[in-house]
């Protein structure tokens, strides 16, 4: 399947975009933390005869960047992305997909007073309960202060880990998700600002649960990082959604890609 590079400029991002197949129905994606728009490839090796996948760059990752300081994504930046979106594809149905982190860009367009979607499908989304670390970092004065020094200072943190990792090992996508972000100033500084934007970012519950259209979610029972106990949240906040628990940890794309597509697939074809 040969994939095609493309991109949308607004005032406050260049988004890099791949591209995949030529149908009427459009799936537009949107990766996880630390991804880029490549790992929809694993799921997509080929695309139904009439769908076109449309992977997105979510920046600061992948060739895609803010254009300014970061800025919390709100009505009016998804409104302008949609409507690029519709003048460069005119398709016929829109259908969104986002895991993790991105998972925020795909509730952000389906939330839209406008907007009308087919099928929403959320991997592990963020955007539910907020962990009590996440909160203390970006939400209180000694938070931040706390925050700014170890970033300052990743080593205090760092070996730390490395050593309680040695004697009692961690579940390998935990490890790998810390040992990973705590390696150096900018990779914490990186944490830091996601951490904010998407912490000004309020869920759009209300929308979410009035949607006449099938909302899919998907969840690793494994998952350390967003549990596969807080499926049940995201459930009585959208009574109409369905789950799709999978034998996966965080990394859903990239352990269970057949899964996935399957899922996908199923909400092209049939809805709920």
């Amino acid at each position: 399947m040969n994939w095609h590079p493309g991109q949308i400029t607004l005032p406050e991002a260049r988004l890099l975009w791949r591209s995949g197949g030529d149908g009427r129905k459009l799936v537009c994606c949107f990766h996880g933390y630390e991804q880029d728009s490549r790992v929809y490839q694993l799921v997509f090796p080929d695309i139904p005869t009439d769908a076109r996948v449309l992977s997105f760059d979510v920046p600061p990752f992948g060739g895609s960047a803010w254009l300014g300081d970061y800025k919390p994504l709100g009505e009016a930046f998804f409104t302008s992305l949609f409507e690029e979106i519709l003048d460069q594809f005119q398709p016929d149905e829109v259908y969104l997909v986002g895991f993790s982190m991105g998972a925020r860009w795909a509730m952000g367009l389906a939330a839209l007073p406008f907007t009308e979607i087919k099928g929403l499908v959320l991997a592990a989304p963020t955007g539910g309960k907020v962990p009590w670390l996440h909160t203390f970092g970006t939400r209180t004065w000694a938070g931040r202060a706390t925050a700014t020094y170890l970033m300052n200072n990743p080593a205090l943190i760092r070996y730390p880990l490395e050593r309680y990792h040695r004697y009692r090992p961690m579940p390998t996508d935990l490890y790998h998700y810390l040992h990973t972000h705590l390696k150096t100033p900018h990779r914490m500084l990186q944490v830091k600002q996601v951490w904010e934007l998407y912490d000004k970012m309020a869920t759009p519950w209300q929308a979410l649960g009035k949607m006449e259209v099938p909302v899919h979610l998907i969840w690793g029972r494994y998952d350390r990082i967003i549990p596969f106990r807080h499926s049940s949240f995201w459930l009585n906040k959208i009574p109409h959604a369905k789950l799709h628990p999978l034998p996966a940890a965080h990394l859903l794309l990239d352990q269970e890609p057949g899964a996935c597509r399957k899922i996908i697939q199923q909400v092209l074809s049939e809805g709920f």
